[in-house]
């Protein structure tokens, strides 16, 4: 079922709620409300995991409050003094529903890779920022400038379901963004996850293949003379019956020095090998983050 969540608050402007909604193929939708006094707060539910038993949704602190904006700052903020709490919802949609508080808080994630379930604990893997990468207001310069945001690392949050506890842990010293896997494994333990990497979080450059079990990589580096932007790529199969991440990997370049674009399409099972084409379009793409391949036959 496709799983949907969000964080608001009532009509009195005075009572939080935290909501799952489930939209089911047959058109039924269920609702679970979470329980807003387990320490959960108005957090910008960016992206989540789904286990093979669980959705998983990090309260981490990108806070996002009306009261914000009422004090004329951005309704979106980021306050690491607030705790991370981990909420796992049953995808049976029966069973209690679990709080997990990490013993950490000055970190966080923008978009996440798979999870992997192995015993009793959930491999929780992600690109892991010190803060996620939005110009927040102590960012901000008088003349209107901003520091240049935080580039993530491969990360992981591990939690142990029989102690009720998560810890994190740093991978590699990459600078790393846009985890894709092969969707076929969404909410299926993986292998194989697909990440952007560059010199800082605006400049990426590279496109790496990670085995999340082993640590191996295998990469390849675009070289222009005139500035590109490298966005998050998007997996295809090869076959409806292809192995896990046996396919082409497509990702958009956007030359916007030149007005004009390019697709690069690589063979998953050689990505050092430098892409098996290049299509270029003879006009300039928007920011792409995100995107998905689907048949249509």
């Amino acid at each position: 079922p496709a799983t949907g969540e969000m964080f608001g608050w009532s009509a009195t402007d005075r009572e939080p709620y935290a909501r799952v909604v489930v939209a089911k193929p047959d058109g039924t939708v269920k609702t679970r409300d979470l329980d807003v006094g387990s320490g959960l707060w108005a957090s910008n539910l960016h992206d989540g995991w789904l286990s093979k038993d669980y959705l998983i949704l990090g309260f981490e602190p990108f806070i996002n409050t009306r009261e914000r904006a009422r004090q004329g700052k951005p309704v979106l903020g980021w306050d690491d003094s607030s705790k991370i709490t981990l909420v796992l919802v049953p995808r049976s949609q029966d069973g209690e529903i679990r709080y997990i508080e990490a013993p950490f808080n000055k970190q966080g994630y923008n978009h996440t890779a798979g999870a992997n379930t192995i015993g009793n604990q959930i491999y929780l893997d992600m690109a892991l920022f010190r803060k996620v990468p939005f110009p927040f207001e102590q960012d901000m310069q008088p003349d209107g400038s901003f520091n240049l945001v935080d580039t993530g690392r491969i990360g992981r949050w591990i939690v142990d379901l029989d102690k009720n506890t998560v810890k994190s842990e740093t991978l590699g010293e990459r600078n790393v963004e846009e985890p894709k896997i092969d969707p076929r494994y969404m909410g299926r333990n993986y292998t194989f996850t697909f990440l952007m990497s560059g010199p800082t979080y605006f400049s990426f450059d590279t496109v790496i293949k990670r085995n999340v079990l082993t640590g191996e990589e295998e990469s390849w580096t675009l070289k222009r003379d005139l500035p590109f932007g490298m966005f998050e790529g998007t997996f295809v199969p090869r076959s409806k019956s292809a192995p896990e991440a046996d396919g082409y990997f497509i990702v958009p370049i956007s030359r916007y020095a030149e007005n004009m674009s390019n697709y690069l399409i690589f063979d998953t099972s050689a990505i050092a090998a430098g892409p098996v084409a290049d299509i270029e379009l003879p006009f300039q793409i928007g920011w792409g983050p995100h995107g998905n391949f689907m048949e249509f036959n």
